[in-house]
C-alpha cells in the first residue's frame, strides 16, 4: 500500500467519525399582546391645552385621547452552528445567530382622540364666543418589516381637521388642526438560556446568553462524557424598546369685510400659527412579548454513533475499501 493511500485511508476513517459542523434553524415567534400606548399603568397620558389669538380674535384649544393601544410581532430563526459528532469527550463550540423572517415583523398602534378649538370675536359692540372644532379622530399605524437585532423601525400617521366657527356678514373665523404620530420600535437583543443534558442522566447544565446582533455569538461548552447530549432553549426573551410621540400645529385664520365699495368685500384671509405643539413625547418602554421555550433543538454524539449518517457511512466504506486494497496488494 502506498503512503498516499495509507494517508487517504486514515483521513477517511477519521472523517467518518468527525462530522463537519452543520447549521440548523430554531424558529421563534414572539407576539406581544395589546397594551397601553402609554406604557405601564394603562391610562392616557396624551393631552395639551392653551390659548392665544391675534387682533379681535381669541382662541383656546384642548387635545386629549380616549383610547390608545400598541401591539407587535417578531418572527425569525435562531441559527445554530455546531458539530453533531465528537470522537471523544471535551470542549466544543456552539455558534448562534439570528435571521428575521421576510415581512414577519409587525408594529401596530391605534389611537382614539379628540380636539376642541373655541374662539372669541370682540370687535366693538360685537363680542361673541363660538366653537370652531369639536371632533374625534383616529390615528392608525400598521408597519410590516423584516426583523433584525439592534434595529430601529419607525412608522407614522397624520390627520388634518379644520372648521369654521363664525360666519356672519362682516366676519369669518376658522382653524386648521394638523397632528402627526410617530412610533419607534427597537429590537435590541434576544436573550435566554441554552440547556443541555446527557441522555439518560438527570443532571442538566445551563448557559445564559445574549444575542445582540444578527451573528457573532459563540458559546463554549464541555461535554465530558460519552453518549448523546440533548440541547434545548429556555425562556428566550426579546429585549425591546417602544416609544411614541405626537406633534401638532394649530393655525387660526379670519376673513373680514371692510374693503371695496361700501366695505362689502372681503379684505383677504389672515392666518396665524397659534401653536406648534409637542403634544406628547413618551419615555421608551418594553412591549410585553412573552418568553419562548423549546423542546430538544439538536443533539451532539460524543464517541462512536450507533447509526452513522449517510455521508459518514460513505466515508467509512471508502476507508474500508482502502484497507481492502492494502490487503490485496500484500497478498
Amino acid at each position: 500500500m502506498s503512503a498516499a493511500l495509507r494517508i487517504l485511508t486514515v483521513l477517511t476513517l477519521f472523517l467518518a467519525f468527525n462530522v463537519n459542523a452543520t447549521v440548523i434553524n430554531q424558529t421563534l415567534n414572539f407576539a406581544a399582546s395589546t397594551q397601553s400606548l402609554w406604557g405601564s399603568g394603562g391610562s392616557s397620558d396624551f393631552g395639551a391645552s392653551g390659548s392665544g389669538g391675534f387682533g379681535p380674535v381669541g382662541f383656546s384649544y384642548n387635545i386629549g385621547a380616549s383610547t390608545g393601544t400598541v401591539s407587535g410581532q417578531v418572527e425569525g430563526d435562531i441559527l445554530i452552528n455546531y458539530t453533531p459528532m465528537l470522537t471523544s469527550p471535551g470542549a466544543t463550540a456552539i455558534d448562534l445567530g439570528f435571521m428575521g423572517g421576510l415581512n414577519r415583523g409587525r408594529l401596530k398602534s391605534d389611537l382614539g382622540a379628540w380636539v376642541e378649538v373655541d374662539g372669541d370675536f370682540d370687535l366693538g359692540p360685537v363680542d361673541t364666543g363660538f366653537n370652531i372644532i369639536d371632533e374625534g379622530y383616529s390615528l392608525n399605524i400598521d408597519k410590516i418589516f423584516q426583523p433584525k437585532l439592534d434595529q430601529t423601525v419607525s412608522a407614522n400617521d397624520s390627520t388634518t381637521i379644520g372648521g369654521t366657527g363664525l360666519n356672519v356678514f362682516f366676519a369669518e373665523v376658522g382653524a386648521d388642526f394638523d397632528i402627526a404620530q410617530t412610533d419607534n420600535f427597537e429590537a435590541t437583543a434576544i436573550d435566554g438560556t441554552l440547556a443541555y443534558q446527557l441522555r439518560g442522566s438527570v443532571i442538566t447544565s445551563f448557559i445564559p446568553f445574549m444575542l445582540d446582533k444578527n451573528d457573532g455569538l459563540s458559546l463554549g461548552i464541555n461535554l465530558d462524557e460519552l453518549g448523546i447530549w440533548d440541547f434545548w432553549f429556555v425562556d428566550i426573551a426579546l429585549e425591546n424598546l417602544f416609544s411614541t410621540s405626537f406633534d401638532a400645529e394649530l393655525v387660526i385664520w379670519e376673513n373680514h369685510r371692510g374693503c371695496g365699495i361700501l366695505g362689502s368685500s372681503w379684505c383677504g384671509r389672515n392666518s396665524h400659527t397659534l401653536a406648534d405643539i409637542d403634544v406628547y413625547d413618551g419615555d421608551p418602554f418594553a412591549l410585553n412579548f412573552p418568553t419562548v421555550s423549546t423542546s430538544t433543538a439538536f443533539s451532539i454524539q460524543v464517541g462512536s454513533a450507533q447509526v452513522l449518517e449517510p455521508s459518514s457511512f460513505a466515508l467509512l466504506m471508502l476507508g474500508i475499501v482502502g484497507l481492502g486494497c492494502r490487503r490485496s496488494k500484500a497478498s
